[in-house]
């Protein structure tokens, strides 16, 4: 199912870091254009997690509960304060669990149609550490999820890339991505990695079909690269 373009409700996990904050900027900006509800959620963590429990779960302990009252204050005051630039509607929850479960569980109770959230853009062990949060909201979100790295330019929807692989998944994010591309004013490319040395024409002319089928006369015009490599790095 493709998600309501322009995003009527933007959720933006908010932990105060320096990421959590561009993304927030950057969610703004998309708020502003859609004149969206601007969803802000602070989720108290376990401070450790003991065990897991006979279903793969953990069993976490959590601080006690005066300490959680005080915590979950301050982090609703911190959210208003960092709220205020936008002037549009705005909702504000702070809540305990472990931040993956309750962001997703937020999605669907909140009706959110795009995520917002940023990433420390980490590799190897420091991105299992930090950055295993974005990437499981990313995995299991059923709405579209934009990450913002700390350090990147102003957010400027100009040129949006679609990697394409034939999939379901990639034809419900290329038709998302047009979709998008419409409302902001933007030019959509798609790319498609191929991870073989022998690549024939006929392997081409069925991706142009399948980009035809999904968008009538407009995917024949959409710029295509197909470029051999590792998809990552070739992204």
């Amino acid at each position: 199912m493709i998600n309501h373009i322009p995003a009527r409700r933007i959720l933006v996990p908010m932990d105060f870091s320096p990421p959590a904050l561009h993304a927030l900027s950057a969610a703004m900006a998309l708020a502003r254009r859609f004149n969206s509800v601007l969803q802000l959620l602070f989720v108290m963590e376990p401070e450790t997690v003991i065990g897991m429990d006979p279903g793969g779960g953990s069993i976490a302990m959590f601080p006690p509960l005066a300490g959680a009252s005080q915590t979950l204050k301050g982090a609703r005051e911190r959210l208003k304060l960092v709220a205020a630039p936008y002037h549009g509607p705005t909702s504000i929850r702070t809540v305990v669990g472990t931040a993956v479960g309750m962001i997703l569980r937020t999605i669907v109770r909140g009706r959110a149609d795009l995520v917002v959230m940023g990433t420390h853009g980490r590799h190897g062990l420091e991105r299992a550490l930090f950055d295993s949060k974005a990437e499981a909201v990313v995995r299991r979100s059923p709405v579209p999820v934009l990450t913002v790295h700390s350090g990147q330019r102003p957010l400027h929807l100009r040129r949006l890339l679609c990697p394409f692989n034939l999939t379901s998944h990639a034809e419900r994010a290329l038709l998302y991505a047009c979709g998008l591309a419409r409302e902001v004013e933007a030019s959509v490319s798609v790319l498609y990695v191929r991870d073989q040395r022998t690549w024939e024409e006929d392997a081409r002319l069925a991706l142009k079909a399948k980009l035809r089928q999904l968008l009538g006369s407009r995917g024949s015009h959409l710029p295509l690269r197909i470029i051999e490599g590792r998809t990552p790095e070739v992204i």
